[in-house]
């Protein structure tokens, strides 16, 4: 449903005793109602609806969730996983089937009167099928079990049920588990206290990013950028004639500044080759084969990183490069990045790192950095136990990542990329402007 017609299902169902929770999503919207025994009764109103276009009185499918959760499960839940899932119990979608125009369907009173009849339902059934917490808690396993535990303060199910999940780990577990295991257990040292609201932990380690522009205005900023971009390089590769690489390179970057484009040296490089390709014999067919064989690439590598995630380990990267436990914080980012200013030897372990990493998207290599600081100085970036250099933070933009990764007695992680130039390039990626991590 779009944002209108979720706005006036909101407003009834508080007029119900709902109440709408601010979980920094930027789709959708959750609502919870206590529910018997101690149970939290949960509704996601999704912005996803399916029709038949053409018709103007037609037939549209509206997703919503309802499903029980607990209250302190919740407000515990962003502190050992880093993500909310209000719902621990019946995730399935709900469909609501709604007849009528397409016009304003936010101001349909049927429409929205049928949604919230549907959900009463379901929350009835519900309440009716969890009468306490014991009965949801029988229906709840792996890590959401450990977690509904801990907010019980049962201590001894959760060291019992914590020591089976990492006797089946066989090969040991990965990255996020890791670091699950590592707060839970230093939750379970601390006494297991109550966690504080869920909308105070996000605010400090995750708030949104805020309502995404539609569609249609999404694309036509991508486009209007793209479009600048290569207006910048047509106009570096025409005054390129006889200039070095390092010389086009400066003017890639300065037409990129002309234009009011940051300046990413990822593209800045990938540009630079491109024209350099472009002065060669067959200059024309090379790009064009190189550009091809780029996007093939990145295709396969995208494909291969997804598979990567979703396994235990995370991927293959020889254990030099893999921060320690205590860089577990991962920090969600803007899409921008900063070039690190290396030293002597982390251009040299660079070159190691190239080599070695397995992680690849296309041209660049990925890998895992870890940031420290000196409150007097700048942000140390290290890759594996060895720094390699550091980036700026007069502007602050890190010093949030720093503040919520010390909630958890940790230090800031993201993933870093290593650009594909000649010299050893390591970009950055900009922690998200004023947040501090994510939903991992």
């Amino acid at each position: 449903m779009n944002r209108e017609l979720a706005g006036v299902v909101a407003e009834r169902l508080v007029a119900e005793g709902w109440v709408v929770r601010d979980l920094q999503q930027p789709y959708g919207v959750t609502l919870t109602r206590a529910g018997p025994g101690g149970v939290l009764l949960v509704v996601e109103l999704l912005p996803t609806s399916f029709g038949l276009p053409g018709r103007r009185n037609r037939q549209r499918q509206h997703l919503v969730r309802v499903g029980a959760g607990y209250g302190p499960a919740l407000e515990l839940m962003p502190l050992l996983t880093l993500r909310v899932r209000p719902i621990l119990v019946d995730r399935r979608f709900v469909t609501v089937a709604v007849t009528g125009p397409d016009e304003n369907p936010g101001d349909d009173p049927p429409a929205a009167d049928q949604i919230v009849a549907v959900v009463g339902e379901h929350a009835a059934a519900l309440a009716a099928r969890f009468p306490d917490v014991d009965t949801l808690a029988a229906e709840v396993s792996g890590r959401e079990r450990l977690v509904l535990m801990a907010a019980l303060g049962r201590a001894e199910e959760v060291r019992a049920l914590l020591a089976e999940e990492l006797a089946a780990e066989g090969a040991g577990p990965g990255p996020a588990d890791r670091r699950f295991v590592r707060q839970l257990t230093r939750r379970l040292e601390q006494g297991l206290p109550p966690a504080p609201p869920v909308e105070q932990t996000l605010a400090v380690v995750a708030p949104a990013p805020g309502p995404l522009p539609d569609r249609r205005t999404r694309w036509a900023t991508a486009r209007a950028r793209e479009r600048l971009k290569r207006a910048a390089y047509r106009a570096a590769r025409r005054q390129a004639t006889g200039r070095s690489r390092d010389q086009v390179k400066a003017l890639v970057a300065a037409e990129f500044r002309a234009r009011g484009l940051d300046v990413d040296l990822s593209d800045v490089v990938l540009r630079t080759t491109m024209i350099e390709l472009r002065r060669r014999r067959f200059g024309m067919a090379r790009a064009v084969v190189a550009g091809a064989a780029m996007t093939g690439g990145a295709i396969r590598d995208v494909v291969r990183e997804f598979r990567a995630a979703g396994s235990r380990t995370g991927g293959a990267d020889p254990d030099w490069l893999r921060p320690p436990d205590r860089a577990g914080y991962r920090v969600p980012t803007d899409g921008r990045y900063d070039a690190v200013r290396l030293d002597a030897a982390g251009r040299a372990r660079l070159v190691r790192v190239r080599a070695q990493a397995t992680r690849r998207i296309g041209p660049w290599v990925l890998v895992d950095a870890w940031l420290t600081r000196d409150p007097a100085g700048p942000v140390t970036v290290h890759i594996g136990k060895q720094p390699v250099g550091t980036v700026d933070n007069d502007d602050g933009r890190y010093d949030n990542a720093f503040t919520a990764a010390a909630l958890f007695d940790e230090e800031p992680v993201l993933t870093a990329r290593l650009v594909p130039d000649p010299e050893p390039i390591l970009e950055l990626p900009r922690p998200r402007s004023g947040q501090g991590a994510g939903h991992g």
